[in-house]
């Protein structure tokens, strides 16, 4: 069969070869045309995919951020509230408004059921975002094991309160005292009597405040960081998470003072009350929230004047907490008062050129005293004044002043060393890098000017050739 097709071919007419020509130039178009079609289906389909999914992300985000408003305000709330209930119990022992004590206590209760609802609520719709970010289909791919301990965490952070129901604690015994300074701590006994138990209500409603959380969250959800779309995109390119942790640094870097004044007060308050809280013990006077103020702010600043001491397990433990977090706060605040008073990069190139000025002035006039002085030993030496006391004073004057120079030729040294640091040693070789490569740029640019003049001059030595050839046959020809 191979070997009649030839023969076929050969016997076919011309116009039945026309129109099999036709024919496969007729199927090739209609088979592109079908493929740009679906080509162009395709595309129209990823980009509704896009669009839909952009339009997804953003929904979830606005309910994500909507749910995080709603929890911190039922959290603060459910605070307010505890505050409110502890300081009845405070002021009354909770004989006199057992009714609204329990009220409270009921109140806080449902806070913290829908407190709970509202962190399964939330936590799913971050589960569905991070699916929806990352193209994953099912959300339990997203679900990790370390989002897992958190979100249990959460829930147990949201779920700790006082229950409105009320209990009888047996309590030791207490001195009378309404803060008792560490010297009267003696024998073991006494130690028993001191380190008394709370009250069931603070040790359920301390926990309390871990609720503050919720305003991280809602201040990574209102940051202009997260909502600038350039500063995400920058992000992404670059693989830096925009997350809690950036907004802090970044509310430090542009705000130092104020964030660090709002986080300090409110960690004053809330460890004053925790104080009041903790050192509260049924018929016996109670601690007036001044001192414990003034027992907060001793700690805090790891003063401690002795004059006023915890006497529970609570207060030491809270004390123990303000130091530790006064000691931070007071680092950062030496951080931040440091970078503060430092030079800016103009203010130091002027401070450093004042300086250089004065010290090649002093330069200038040591070298001259020294040119004095060794003109002044000269003259008494041609004079033969050798050991006279001016002298000896002339020479010790010229010593002298050669110390002064070569201290300011040290100085002056320092001063250059000082000038180079780290940001100006990149700032320059960032400099010199790019000088580098407009160089380059340059060279490569006459370069090529110089190849199209060489091919130039090529040209025009070609055409000399041959118009001196031309010249050279007119000439054998005009002589024959």
């Amino acid at each position: 069969m191979i070997l009649d097709l030839p023969l076929l071919s050969h016997d076919m007419s011309p116009s039945d070869e026309h129109s099999q020509v036709e024919t496969s130039m007729q199927r090739d178009s209609e088979s592109s045309l079908r493929q740009y079609k679906k080509q162009r289906k395709t595309k129209n389909i990823s980009l509704v995919d896009v669009s839909h999914q952009l339009m997804k992300r953003k929904m979830r985000y606005n309910q994500c951020s909507t749910i995080s408003d709603i929890m911190c305000f039922v959290g603060m709330f459910g605070i307010i509230l505890m505050i409110i209930e502890n300081e009845i119990i405070f002021s009354t022992s909770g004989s006199n408004y057992f009714e609204i004590v329990l009220i409270l206590k009921l109140i806080i209760t449902i806070s913290s059921v829908l407190l709970i609802v509202l962190a399964f609520v939330y936590h799913y719709y971050e589960l569905d975002l991070y699916c929806i970010n990352n193209s994953i289909d099912d959300w339990r791919v997203g679900l990790t094991l370390i989002q897992a301990v958190m979100i249990v965490l959460e829930v147990i952070i949201c779920a700790i309160h006082p229950f409105p129901q009320q209990f009888s604690v047996t309590r030791h015994a207490h001195n009378g005292s309404e803060m008792l300074s560490t010297s009267t701590v003696g024998t073991e006994e006494t130690d028993k009597k001191l380190l008394s138990y709370i009250h069931i209500d603070v040790a359920l409603g301390l926990p309390m405040f871990c609720r503050l959380y919720l305003l991280a969250r809602v201040v990574l959800f209102h940051s202009r960081v997260i909502h600038d779309t350039t500063s995400r995109s920058l992000g992404y390119l670059n693989r830096v998470s925009i997350d809690f942790i950036f907004v802090i640094k970044y509310y430090l870097e542009i705000w130092p003072m104020r964030s660090l004044m709002i986080f300090s007060s409110i960690f004053f308050f809330i460890g004053s009350w925790s104080f009041r809280a903790c050192e509260y013990q049924p018929g016996e006077n109670h601690i007036s929230f001044q001192n414990a103020m003034w027992l907060c702010i001793v700690t805090f600043t790891t003063v401690g004047y002795g004059d006023f001491s915890p006497s529970t397990y609570c207060g030491r433990s809270v004390a123990a907490l303000i130091a530790f977090v006064g000691l931070v706060t007071s680092a950062l605040l030496i951080a931040v008062l440091s970078s503060k008073l430092e030079f800016s990069r103009s203010e130091k190139y002027v401070h450093e050129f004042v300086l250089n000025t004065e010290l090649n002035k002093a330069n200038k006039c040591a070298a001259a005293n020294i040119i004095k002085c060794a003109v002044g030993l000269f003259r008494l030496k041609q004079h033969g004044r050798h050991s006279s006391f001016e002298h000896l004073r002339m020479q010790r004057k010229l010593f002298t002043w050669i110390k002064t120079n070569q201290r300011i030729k040290q100085e002056l040294r320092n001063l250059m060393d000082t000038c180079v640091e780290g940001r100006e040693a990149s700032y320059n070789q960032d400099r010199t890098n790019t000088i580098h490569n407009e160089t380059v740029q340059h060279l490569v640019f006459i370069q090529e000017k110089i190849d199209q003049l060489e091919e130039k001059l090529v040209k025009i030595d070609n055409t000399m050739e041959s118009i001196q050839n031309l010249m050279n046959i007119m000439l054998t020809k005009d002589i024959q």
